[in-house]
């Protein structure tokens, strides 16, 4: 079937700017381009991945059939059926983006590696402290590279700041008005969703390149260009589809990216959002291949004056509940070394290494022996999940928590500074739903397990990587105050993170 013709073509500018550090962006991993400020590819990419995240829950029986025929219709793509017929066709992209006006303050060192002539510290002083190198650990140098420079202090990888451009949107628009409507909720929807939950450059997950509206919303609105196709030029002609309709649909949608007037009106203006743009109240608990909107879950912090103050609480307040001596681990006994950390996963790939390289631990044995304590609910906060051990004893040990099915599974939870309409910023913490991978094979089992993997060491057994399954959304194991937050939310870690911020910081947080 022919395509509708084109009714309207909605022309819209938002002016943006990156409140935190943007990492990498460019075509090089973690490298900022210096070519080109911003990647038109990249912004593509993430607006059809959270315009996925905003769709309604699919009533046909081919579900993802239907989302990559929809999301084709109207993104772009190449159509035609599932059972490889001929009968293909390359649809363009009824949104077209491009990029003003894009610069940036400067590209700087994320942190520095102390030392000379090749013994450095592995883990560099991080500017904006510890914080910041929790979430921007990929950017240090390996080893490998430390041991053959011979410079003072060498930096780590550069985080760009101070990004401001100007993304202007293209839309257009086919039917009749209701169907031109549904059209600007899915396009204005997914940049609400990138705006405000999502942002440029990696580590988006963790707050890094985090974006802000530099014009108020209902400006955009009136400096909108809206232009309607010749009656005669697309067969029966909609009364209804004029501009002023088509102009009072782009301020009802963009009402939505004003920023919450206080943060106490976190919660509602969330909702809304959400509702306008055609999520229902609830998703539903089957299987799942992309992270959905609404979110599971939130969390806000208490508003703070700068955006990087907020970024960094959030941070450091993930960093605390993971490895803080006194809630994530024991304290030490030596200055400078921690103690054994209170989450289950250390002791699971300890009697994993017992298991399947018969080794024994002589100064850090498992608190037991007993597999059905293993499990690793930390998996929650995205895959692969690395347990590295430093002392030689433990190094067999070493190995990750990996999904069962794929190699990486992207954190649900967002970390990222909000602005109010006040100007003052606070820490959002979103939890999306978003299903573990599942076996292909039968996708009506719940996903409750990943696995356990054993590094490859040269001269131990196995020294290929062998995969365990381990129970993911469990709490045995585990030591107070981890186990009994864990407890309280049926061994979900980041439920169980966003019930430790509410009961000892006071953080606002789902009713």
């Amino acid at each position: 079937m022919a395509p509708c013709p084109t009714t309207a073509i909605v022309h819209l500018a938002f002016p943006l700017e990156c409140v935190t550090p943007v990492v990498g962006g460019g075509v090089e991993k973690q490298t900022p381009d210096t070519a080109e400020a911003l990647r038109i590819p990249a912004i593509r990419g993430q607006l059809r991945m959270w315009w996925r995240a905003l769709q309604p829950e699919p009533t046909d029986t081919k579900p993802t059939d239907k989302l990559f025929h929809d999301e084709s219709a109207l993104w772009g793509g190449v159509s035609g059926e599932a059972d490889g017929d001929a009968k293909k066709d390359t649809r363009r992209s009824r949104v077209v983006l491009q990029v003003r006006g894009a610069s940036f303050r400067a590209d700087l060192p994320a942190g520095r590696h102390e030392g000379s002539d090749g013994r450095y510290r592995a883990l560099p002083n991080w500017d904006g402290g510890r914080p910041m190198g929790y979430g921007l650990f990929p950017l240090q140098l390996p080893r490998e590279t430390l041991s053959r420079l011979k410079t003072a202090d060498p930096p780590t990888a550069s985080v760009r700041h101070g990004l401001t451009f100007t993304l202007e949107v293209t839309v257009s628009l086919r039917g009749d008005l209701e169907a031109a409507k549904n059209d600007l909720r899915q396009v204005l929807g997914s940049l609400w969703a990138w705006i405000h939950l999502g942002g440029i450059g990696a580590r988006t997950t963790r707050g890094f390149g985090a974006l802000n509206l530099t014009l108020q919303p209902l400006e955009i609105a009136e400096n909108a260009a809206i232009g309607l196709a010749p009656k005669d030029t697309h067969g029966k002609h909609d009364p209804k589809m004029t501009r002023e309709a088509i102009c009072n649909e782009v301020k009802a949608i963009l009402e939505h990216f004003q920023p919450p007037a206080r943060s106490d009106d976190f919660g509602s203006w969330l909702e809304s959002a959400s509702r306008a743009f055609g999520c229902p109240a609830k998703r539903a608990s089957r299987a799942g291949y992309h992270p959905r909107v609404p979110a599971k879950a939130w969390c806000l912090g208490p508003p703070r004056r700068e955006a990087k103050e907020a970024h960094s609480e959030g941070l450091s307040m993930l960093m605390d509940f993971r490895q803080r001596p006194g809630v994530g681990r024991n304290p030490g006994q030596q200055r400078g070394r921690p103690g054994r950390s209170r989450w289950p996963e250390a002791d699971t790939m300890r009697r994993l290494a017992i298991s399947k390289r018969r080794v024994t631990f002589r100064d850090h044995p498992p608190k037991s022996r007993d597999s059905a304590l293993s499990c690793a609910p930390r998996a929650a906060f995205g895959m692969p999940l690395h347990i590295a051990f430093k002392d030689r004893d433990d190094e067999p040990a070493s190995g990750a928590i990996v999904p069962q099915y794929g190699t990486r599974w992207t954190s649900p939870l967002r970390i990222r500074p909000l602005r109010c309409a006040d100007g003052r910023f606070a820490c959002m913490m979103i939890y999306l739903d978003q299903p573990f991978p599942l076996d292909h094979t039968d996708e009506s089992k719940p996903a409750t397990k990943v696995a356990a993997v054993l590094a490859k060491q040269p001269g131990r057994i196995p020294e290929c990587e062998e995969q365990v399954p381990v129970l993911a959304k469990q709490g045995q194991g585990a030591e107070d105050p981890i186990a009994t937050h864990l407890k309280n939310n049926q061994g979900d870690a980041v439920l169980a993170f966003f019930d430790w911020l509410a009961s000892a910081y006071r953080w606002e947080r789902t009713k």
